[in-house]
């Protein structure tokens, strides 16, 4: 299991501890213990004090014959205690304090997302697999967008039907709902009580928290949660907003800490402080009933046998590599790409100031952005952006931004990993992109020349593949097959001959000097430092990326 403690004092967090083994010891004795207190500073500190235990998904604190003894939310414990997310240890009667933050058990299983297969590169793959198996195929159905489940890699296709799933399914919530229904908060994951529950939105404000008087009052064992932790507001056209009330912890929207208000839309998580609950925020408004789809489409096998004869008698080689084609360059609309952070008018002002310091107009968390980043610029004429002197720049358009330029409504301005908008109504919208970022490459094809002059090679060879947000993707093949080469393609570092890559559906070849700034590429060789410790690198790591 995996524990993560903070040292506090008051309400201030000293420091943080984070274990992944069975028995953890807590003392003075830096020999003996996992979790070291200077004596001189901590008299009442035993040499050999305490230890945290993980057994059958349990996690206890035994007291080990300690002098001050060990307390747990203030009681002395006299027998192994069982602690509990958002508990307090404190070692010694004045000794130091610990609130666990988190538990969780290590072998969780991995939840995968959905993958679909692409109708043309289904049937064109399915016609060349019955080439190259020279045999009559049978009569198969070739479905559009059905959810599969990973193919066995140990068995040929074939026609058998498939053995009946018997895993639970997961429940699906309808899109088909009341368009005047009020949103609801549905609880995921917290205290056991609450698990499952429902919050319907109907006031225009209400506050999440321990408190009792809370409209959406969460259970006094839930970790790290304050009495009045965040706020969600109604909007004039009916969206809902939410905002951290200053909470000791924190609120996540999608895993990411918000610093100022946001909008939730439909199938947005958010969750009260790290390790705390987690709710779905469900909009029925959004939920409309889908215009019926294309009949799946069923490809005879005298179709495909055709179909494998045509392929077999042209020049094209026999396999392309084809994971999931994009049909056109607008299949991955930035609408979906970027999540809506907040929108800022100027109220009368001649400027909107974007950058990490908390005295701006528009304030933005991140690396990347400098403490004051850019200027809006209102105009007579219209919405000018300009560089404050930034590290990193602004881009417009994929082109770095020198001097003042105009925005227009349909242009990009990107900071760091935010995209801004500006309308004629002269309202900056601000999108985030580091928890929906996709990448789509359509028909990369890389040709070199021989050395030997016998003509041209083709490297790669029309790839086409999708990568949805937060998938992790792994490139496996035998040596030399051009695993690297397409990493490379995907990275920007090398151009191909042809096709397109897209991040966001922005070509990655355009906005190359604005995307850069978000792509980590790490060599196949140890790039750490041996001469330095773990701690000493993340130090000088931490130094120059935040100087």
């Amino acid at each position: 299991m995996r524990i993560i403690l903070i040292e506090i004092r008051g309400e201030r967090r000293l420091g943080r501890h984070e274990f992944k083994q069975p028995i953890i010891k807590i003392g003075s004795d830096a020999q003996r213990n996992d979790l070291v207190f200077d004596r001189s500073h901590w008299p009442s500190v035993s040499r050999l004090h305490a230890e945290i235990q993980f057994e059958e998904g349990h996690c206890q604190l035994t007291d080990l014959g300690s002098t001050n003894g060990t307390f747990l939310n203030g009681r002395r414990i006299s027998a192994t205690t069982e602690i509990q997310v958002g508990s307090t240890i404190q070692v010694g009667q004045e000794g130091p304090a610990l609130s666990v933050e988190l538990i969780e058990p290590l072998d969780v299983t991995p939840r995968f997302g959905e993958t679909f297969i692409d109708e043309d590169a289904a049937k064109h793959q399915h016609a060349l697999w019955a080439q190259a198996q020279s045999s009559k195929v049978e009569s198969s159905a070739v479905v559009s967008k059905v959810p599969v489940d990973t193919p066995n890699l140990g068995k040929l296709p074939s026609d058998e039907p498939p053995a009946p799933d018997h895993h639970p399914q997961p429940v699906v919530l309808t899109d088909r709902a009341p368009a005047n229904s009020s949103p609801i908060l549905i609880c995921e994951n917290g205290p056991p009580n609450q698990i499952g529950r429902r919050f319907v939105l109907e006031k225009d404000r209400m506050v999440l928290g321990r408190d009792v008087a809370a409209d959406i009052s969460i259970d006094e064992a839930a970790a790290g949660v304050s009495r009045r932790h965040a706020e969600l507001l109604r909007r004039d056209n009916g969206d809902f907003e939410i905002v951290d009330l200053n909470s000791f912890n924190g609120t996540l929207v999608n895993n990411q800490r918000i610093m100022q208000s946001i909008v939730l839309h439909d199938g947005d998580r958010v969750q009260l402080a790290p390790g705390g609950p987690i709710f779905l925020f469900i909009d029925a408004a959004a939920r409309r009933p889908k215009a019926p789809g294309p009949r799946p489409t069923v490809l005879p096998s005298s179709e495909i046998s055709n179909l494998a004869r045509s392929r077999a008698a042209e020049a094209e080689p026999l396999f392309h590599t084809i994971v999931s084609q994009t049909p056109d360059e607008h299949s991955a609309p930035a609408a979906r790409s970027m999540q809506l952070l907040f929108q800022r008018t100027f109220d009368g002002k001649q400027h909107l100031s974007v950058g990490r310091g908390s005295d701006n107009d528009i304030r933005l968390n991140g690396l990347l952005i400098s403490e004051h980043h850019a200027r809006f610029i209102n105009t007579p004429t219209g919405v000018l952006i300009e560089d404050a002197g930034s590290t990193n720049g602004v881009y417009l358009n994929g082109g770095r931004v020198k001097g003042r330029r105009p925005v227009q409504s349909q242009d990009v301005v990107q900071i760091g990993p935010f995209i801004l908008k500006a309308d004629p109504a002269k309202v900056v919208a601000v999108f985030d992109t580091r928890s929906k970022t996709r990448i789509d490459a359509i028909a990369i094809t890389d040709v070199v020349k021989r050395r030997s002059g016998l003509g041209p090679r083709k490297l790669l060879d029309e790839v086409s593949l999708a990568i949805q947000p937060n998938e992790f993707v792994g490139v496996l093949g035998p040596s030399g097959a051009g695993k690297s080469l397409l990493i490379s393609a995907l990275n920007g570092r090398r151009r191909t001959t042809s096709g397109r890559i897209l991040v966001n559906n922005l070509d990655l070849y355009h906005h190359v000097d604005s995307l850069k700034q978000s792509i980590g590429y790490v060599p196949q060789d140890d790039i750490i430092h041996r001469e330095l410790t773990v701690y000493r690198t993340l130090y000088y790591v931490a130094r120059l990326r935040l100087s």
